[in-house]
């Protein structure tokens, strides 16, 4: 069983090595920034800079996950089993909206060498925020009186009048995460 595993391991690693373009040959670990020796830029030993940055992201996201999942036993004590669904409603609109919200602009900030042009994607995305924000809010009021004028038992759900708001804070939230990731202020 090791051989094999080992075997595949080999040929998968070998197919994702960087190479050099002109000569086709492997480039020596070296040269590749996330495999270089753990000496940081003042030739001390330790976890380089990479490596803290990463710790630091896994541990926050892990700790949002406990967080979260602690809760649970608590949040399902207070609220009933329909406030659950038309929380559950209310987060996926929100989630499908508040990924399209930024138009994806926001996952280009980090890239741009030059400050400025990372701040003009910061900017078209927080535009883009501004568009679906509005988008929304038309149509949580053309969902309202559609719900007027037909014939319902329920009430309109009062919380979806937050939905605009909320697309408007995903939305921003994601553009500033990624400013975030680019100035390394995590």
């Amino acid at each position: 069983i090791v051989k094999p595993l080992a075997d595949f391991v080999h040929t998968f690693c070998a197919k994702v090595t960087p190479c050099n373009r002109t000569t086709n040959q492997p480039l020596p670990p070296a040269n590749i920034p996330y495999l270089r020796s753990t000496k940081n830029m003042s030739g001390n030993k330790g976890i380089s800079e990479f490596y803290k940055h990463v710790i630091t992201l896994v541990m926050g996201t892990g700790l949002a996950q406990a967080v979260n999942l602690l809760a649970s036993p608590v949040l399902s004590r207070l609220f009933s089993p329909e406030e659950f669904a038309l929380f559950a409603v209310f987060t996926a609109i929100t989630g499908i909206a508040g990924v399209a919200a930024t138009g994806r602009y926001e996952m280009a900030i980090p890239f741009p060498a030059e400050p400025r042009r990372a701040l003009h994607l910061a900017a078209v995305a927080l535009l883009a925020v501004s568009g679906t924000t509005l988008l929304t809010l038309v149509g949580v009021i053309s969902a309202n009186v559609w719900w007027l004028f037909t014939d319902h038992k329920l009430h309109f759900p009062f919380s979806f009048y937050l939905l605009p708001l909320a697309v408007a804070m995903t939305g921003a939230g994601a553009v500033f995460n990624y400013w975030s990731t680019r100035n390394k202020t995590f």
